[in-house]
């Protein structure tokens, strides 16, 4: 593949834990996402700190662009830092090879970094830095973004 090409999968490089779930909403792959209170899968509230990400289900030929439907069994991934994934970029977001990134205001979806507190400990809320520039400042719905969890 290229480098130009676009992934055709989530996990870019690393070994994150594999694990299963049910969905707990439509989920779409690359999105950050956490247990709800039922056992459920969910996509990951703003601010959220989860190092989760939701895999395209290749055991039953979908792709990355295959969404997850409410109840399905969900694959994600448990990250480890230095994993590399192909996650989501918020709309109205552009940021720059080497941002730190966070679960924006959309959630499961990445945007740039909000320190928050001052003193508040590195990384704070941060997910991911940004391994390439991506600017979807004019866009209307997230777009596809190579990141390195944290």
């Amino acid at each position: 593949m290229a480098s130009g090409d676009a992934p055709k999968t989530v996990l870019l490089r690393g070994q994150p834990i594999g694990l299963e779930g049910i969905a707990g909403g439509t989920i779409t792959p690359g999105m950050f996402v956490v247990l709800d209170s039922d056992g459920k899968v969910d996509p990951a509230p703003a601010n959220s700190s989860t190092r989760w990400v939701a895999r395209e289900n290749e055991i039953v030929g979908k792709s990355i662009n295959d969404n997850y439907s409410p109840d399905d069994t969900l694959l994600y991934w448990s990250c480890r830092p230095g994993d590399q994934v192909y996650a989501l970029l918020n709309a109205g977001e552009n940021v720059s090879a080497g941002a730190l990134l966070q679960v924006s205001s959309t959630a499961g979806v990445l945007g740039a970094h909000n320190p928050g507190n001052p003193g508040e400990s590195f990384p704070g809320n941060a997910v991911a830095r940004a391994l390439e520039a991506v600017n979807n400042s004019g866009g209307a719905t997230p777009v596809r973004i190579r990141v390195e969890v944290l």
